[in-house]
Order: structure tokens, then C-alpha cells, then sequence
């Protein structure tokens, strides 16, 4: 696998942030699912590393407070939180505050992109971010997203130029961009299982830990 320190050597790439959606409720578990021991460490921790070892320009988590305090969360300079305070909010109203985060603290541009890993699929490997990162930077301006069997899942890559879009999606979510710029869509594919398997429920997780097994 390749290092963090071993991924850029053209200074004139576009930059890849990453946005860790993870302010969910987690009703459907019954407990904090950002939480939960994963390995040596939680989801949201197992993730968070995995990101800054695959290499990011950026790395925005959005969670709210109880979870804040609850972690031991990176170090790292190129990590940084945003606390989302509305227990109404969906999916994309976090990855939307991240992006504002962003926005503010890396100045991107149009050509610069986010990549979107939910904190709660912490068996998505270096290999697959730095297999997305790598296919934005060939295909510059356009949408990246991993697929398997024909799904498609996370992460997925979009250029900050599309941001104006991004904020209309409420009714469909970030996956929403896939159908409106369906011509604009490039697909990494996964072989693992694992790798696609989001922690709603005590079942999901069950299943995870099969597949590692």
C-alpha cells in the first residue's frame, strides 16, 4: 500500500478533501454507532486513520458534541471538526456543513474535489480512497464513485465546482448528483463486500465482522 507521503509528487494536482459525514443518531442501532469498538479502536477512529493514511489534502469529520468528547480524534494539522447542532438534519446537511468548513479553511477551487466517506463504513480500505483519489485526477472536473455489482456506493469524488448542485439535492441526497451528471460519471470498482457495508443496525454489524472474518 501506498504511504501518504508517496501520493502526490505533482504539485499542480488538484487537491482531494475528505468529508466524514458522522453526526447521525444512530436510532436504528440503539447506541452510538460512531462509537462502537472496531478492531483496536471505534468506527469513527478506524476511519478518520484511514483517510489520513491514504493521503487528503483536508479531512473535515462532522459530528456533534456527545461524540466529539467521547473520541480521541487525530492530531493530525490537516484534521478538523465541524459540529452540527440540528437533530433534524439529514445526511447531506452534514456533508454540506463540512464543505463549508472546507470552503473556509483549504480555499479550494473548481477543480479541487471532496470525497465523501461516511463514518460508519470503517472497512473501507486505503487502497479504495486512494484508488478514487487517483481516478479524479485523471478525469479532472468530473464524478468519481466506487461501485460493486452494478451499486454504487462510497466514497464518491465530486469537483467543488459542482457545489452550487450539491445544494439541491435534499430531496435525493448526495447519490442524486449520479443520475443528474450520469455522462460525467466515473466508477472504481470494489471486490470486497466489506468495503460497501454501512452500520445502521446491530445486524449490520454482525454481517461486517462476518465478512472480516
Amino acid at each position: 500500500m501506498t504511504s501518504s507521503d508517496e501520493l502526490r509528487d505533482d504539485s499542480n494536482a488538484p487537491r482531494v478533501f475528505n468529508v466524514i459525514p458522522a453526526a447521525g443518531k444512530s436510532r436504528r442501532m440503539g447506541t452510538p454507532k460512531q462509537l462502537l469498538e472496531f478492531g483496536d479502536s471505534t468506527i469513527l477512529e478506524t476511519i478518520i486513520e484511514t483517510i489520513l493514511f491514504a493521503g487528503t489534502d483536508g479531512l473535515i469529520v462532522v459530528t456533534n458534541r456527545d461524540i466529539e468528547d467521547a473520541l480521541e480524534l487525530s492530531e493530525d494539522p490537516r484534521f478538523l471538526t465541524a459540529i452540527l447542532t440540528d437533530p433534524r438534519a439529514e445526511m447531506l446537511d452534514s456533508i454540506l456543513l463540512g464543505l463549508d468548513r472546507s470552503t473556509k479553511q483549504f480555499t479550494p477551487g473548481d477543480s479541487d474535489a471532496f470525497m465523501v466517506c461516511p463514518g460508519d463504513m470503517p472497512a473501507m480500505s486505503a487502497e479504495l480512497i486512494q484508488s478514487c483519489a487517483g481516478e479524479y485526477q485523471r478525469h479532472v472536473g468530473d464524478i468519481v464513485v466506487a461501485s460493486r455489482d452494478g451499486k454504487d456506493g462510497h466514497p464518491i469524488v465530486v469537483p467543488f465546482g459542482m457545489l452550487d448542485e450539491v445544494k439541491t439535492l435534499h430531496e435525493v441526497g448526495l447519490q442524486g448528483i449520479l443520475e443528474k451528471q450520469a455522462a460525467r460519471v466515473h466508477r472504481v470498482q470494489v471486490e470486497s463486500a466489506a468495503t460497501q457495508i454501512d452500520v445502521d443496525t446491530p445486524e449490520d454489524f454482525d454481517a461486517l465482522n462476518d465478512q472480516l472474518e
